[in-house]
């Protein structure tokens, strides 16, 4: 078997949603409203809150009415400060009016079509607190469907969830993995208040 692919890689999760810079129609806000963006190459954006993003995160920019180019699926070229990212596309206009502009998770599926697994591990999560974690798809980075959650709830020790889910391409054939402009995402649906989740999510092929 190859090289399991990072999908997220001990990432911490302590709000609701999916991790990047949304804005109004990237679904719930984790990182802040994209406020300002750079027409340059690379182009940079600027969030209202730590967008907790780190370099090869792919993300789905949508919503930007100006300067179309950063619009789609991209990776994370450079990550200036908390709130500062980098993609390397180049920018084709002003930047302008950035209402309605979002960019959040959302990692490129589409080209695995043989036999996959998906797994997420649990690594730790403050105890006596609850947390709800789905595995979403979509083929346009805009309307996610969610294909499978879990509530965890009570004290998690380090290590103490190894492959807390596991999911299979001949169990949920519903996931969009090989279909074209599929991407994936994982997502808290619901987080205690105060709690801190550290979850890695990968992808074996």
């Amino acid at each position: 078997m190859a090289a399991p692919v990072m999908i997220e890689s001990s990432r911490t999760h302590t709000a609701v949603g999916a991790f990047g810079a949304s804005g109004t129609t990237g679904g719930t806000a984790v990182g802040g409203a994209i406020t300002t963006l750079t027409n340059a190459t690379p182009s940079v954006f600027t969030t209202t809150t730590a967008h907790g993003l780190i370099v090869g995160d792919f993300i789905q920019v949508q919503g930007v009415t100006t300067d179309t180019a950063v619009n789609g699926n991209v990776a994370v070229s450079a990550v200036g400060s908390t709130t500062t990212f980098s993609i390397a596309t180049a920018g084709n206009g002003t930047a302008g009016n950035l209402a309605g502009s979002s960019a959040s998770q959302a990692f490129p599926v589409s080209t695995y079509t043989n036999d996959w697994t998906l797994r997420v591990r649990l690594e730790s999560l403050t105890a006596a607190k609850n947390i709800e974690i789905a595995i979403e798809d979509s083929v346009d980075g805009a309307t996610w469907i969610t294909r499978y959650a879990r509530n965890i709830k009570g004290e998690q020790k380090t290590g103490a969830m190894l492959d807390l889910i596991t999911l299979r391409k001949y169990d949920y054939p519903m996931l969009r993995l090989g279909t074209g402009s599929a991407v994936l995402r994982l997502n808290v649906l619901a987080i205690d208040g105060s709690a801190t989740a550290v979850v890695s999510f990968w992808l074996e092929v």
